[in-house]
């Protein structure tokens, strides 16, 4: 009966001991720095996985959102923000590249475990490390770009204006340290705000002068002042009254012989005869 091989012991993330944190050496540093800041095109990409692709497996592929799901999110009325679907599989994809590398190396030093490996070659398994780090890197560099544009859009209010600022000043990005924009970024924002006042006051200066328009003043009517209710109620009952003392009516409407107002008003009306 031959030999079986047993199954190694694998690593348990639940049952991982407390280990300091390992410093790397400063030419490793730059280089992991390097590539998780910047920006590296798809087909330099396919080249790196030319000699590593991706394993098969339903694992490594990108879903994509369920044909039911879209219809209920418009049958509700709830809006399907593509451009962050596809911010999301584009970060997604860039994940999955990184085990094209990290797959080969597994499988490679899994041989060497089991014995089936007689020789390991240091500069592949070394090569097959920073090719992992370089696809790992541009994971990181696609979250930082989307958490960008996500915030650049609610400031501006506009996707593809804030595209293109952060394809024009991309270089600024690669030095960022802890900050998310970095304090580039935010000089690039202070030079545009002080290029367009520059732009008014140039454009202000080139406009022909403003004639000045002459103002006559012609002096208008004065309004009757506006009379208050007392004044109003005073007016109504002294002309409504009823007849005086020692007066009469007579036609016409008119009162004879007597006091027609109140409070040092006096009127004498004389009838028609």
């Amino acid at each position: 009966m031959g030999d079986t091989l047993t199954e190694p012991r694998r690593f348990d993330p639940h049952g991982a001991s407390n280990v300091p944190r390992c410093r790397l050496p400063k030419g490793q540093v730059d280089y992991i720095t390097r590539h998780f800041t910047t920006f590296i095109d798809d087909k330099t990409m396919e080249g790196v996985l030319e000699e590593c692709p991706i394993p098969e497996g339903k694992v490594f592929e990108v879903p994509h959102m369920d044909g039911i799901i879209e219809s209920l999110m418009e049958q509700y009325g709830i809006s399907n923000e593509k451009g962050a679907d596809k911010g999301l599989r584009s970060i997604q994809s860039r994940l999955m590249r990184v085990m094209g590398p990290l797959g080969a190396l597994y499988a490679l030093l899994e041989q060497a475990r089991n014995d089936q490996c007689t020789e390991l070659d240091f500069e592949c398994v070394i090569e097959l490390v920073e090719k992992t780090i370089c696809c790992t890197g541009q994971v990181n560099v696609a979250l930082n770009y989307n958490w960008r544009l996500a915030t650049l859009c609610k400031l501006t209010k506009d996707l593809k204006k804030s595209k293109s600022l952060m394809r024009k000043h991309a270089n600024v990005f690669s030095d960022t340290e802890a900050q998310l924009f970095g304090d580039g970024f935010l000089q690039v924002l202070k030079d545009m705000g002080k290029n367009r006042r520059e732009a008014r006051e140039v454009a202000d200066a080139l406009q022909p002068p403003k004639k000045k328009l002459k103002f006559v003043h012609k002096p208008t009517a004065q309004p009757n002042p506006p009379q208050s209710a007392s004044f109003s109620r005073l007016m109504f009952k002294q002309l409504f009254r009823p007849v005086p003392s020692g007066g009469r009516q007579v036609s016409g409407g008119g009162y004879t012989g007597g006091l027609v107002s109140r409070g040092g008003l006096s009127q004498y009306k004389r009838g028609k005869r």
